[in-house]
């Protein structure tokens, strides 16, 4: 069940060339732990920076503190004057 939408828009600076490819791989499993469903999108400007849009939905909501603080060490690996915009969108209904 689909309990929310979690919702990262990422601007780096690349540390070095497989700078992306590496944090995708890094993130998966992480990524896997709290959404069977998420989708990831990337712009690379040449061997520069990039510009990444990741979108979770979320199956739990427990594990999201492990999550972010991977994604801000993988961040700090793989990418120097990094950003990050985060949106969580929770859906809950009253009864």
């Amino acid at each position: 069940m689909k309990i929310g939408t979690l919702r990262f828009d990422l601007y780096g600076n690349l540390s070095f060339d497989q700078s992306i490819e590496s944090f995708i791989s890094a993130m998966d499993p992480v990524f896997s732990s709290v959404s069977s469903d998420f989708d990831s999108e990337y712009t690379r400007f040449g061997f520069f920076a990039m510009t990444m849009i990741i979108t979770l939905n979320l199956d739990v909501f427990w594990n999201n503190d492990s999550l972010y603080n991977t994604l801000k060490k993988q961040l700090n690996k793989n990418f120097d004057f990094w950003r990050v915009k985060i949106t969580l969108i929770i859906n809950e209904t009253g009864g």
